[in-house]
């Protein structure tokens, strides 16, 4: 049997615990936003965490085991960056962080969708280099809701 109802019926129960109020703003990102954004790429490569690194991989194969266990196939997803914030990222750190999703799928089962590598978004999608806009956050949700269709009719 399917385990999304269940799942979904869970999340309805118990989404007075979480916080769903935060509002998309409207507009593009300002020239101010994008000048900080540069800023802030510029400092990646100086921002080594590996403690909150191995902690975050083991909170995330707890997770996938749970699900597991409870017989739900999960769907982990990058949403689209803007090209600047995908630029700013070492080469290094975006094949330690693929490398780690893909020996996770050779001991679990999850889909991985790639937003990074959608066409059909660009800088006006997004209010700063971390959050789309609410134009770029509907796209990407009708895109993500037929994903998740075409994978529940494969399940």
């Amino acid at each position: 049997t399917c385990a999304l109802p269940i799942f979904l019926n869970w999340m309805k129960n118990n989404a007075e615990h979480a916080q769903f109020n935060y509002q998309l703003t409207k507009e593009t990102m300002s020239m101010m936003a994008a000048l900080e954004a540069s800023n802030e790429i510029s400092t990646w490569d100086r921002k080594i965490y590996p403690e909150t690194v191995v902690e975050n991989k083991k909170i995330l194969e707890k997770y996938l085991q749970l699900l597991e266990n409870h017989k739900i196939f999960p769907i982990i997803f990058l949403p689209p960056m803007m090209r600047d914030y995908q630029n700013g990222f070492s080469r290094e750190k975006i094949d330690e962080l693929f490398s780690f999703l893909y020996d996770l799928m050779k001991q679990y089962r999850f889909a991985l969708i790639n937003g990074w590598k959608m066409s059909g978004f660009d800088d006006h999608d997004f209010r700063d280099i971390n959050h789309m806009n609410l134009s770029g956050a509907r796209k990407f949700s009708s895109v993500l809701n037929d994903l998740v269709m075409k994978l529940e009719r494969k399940n």
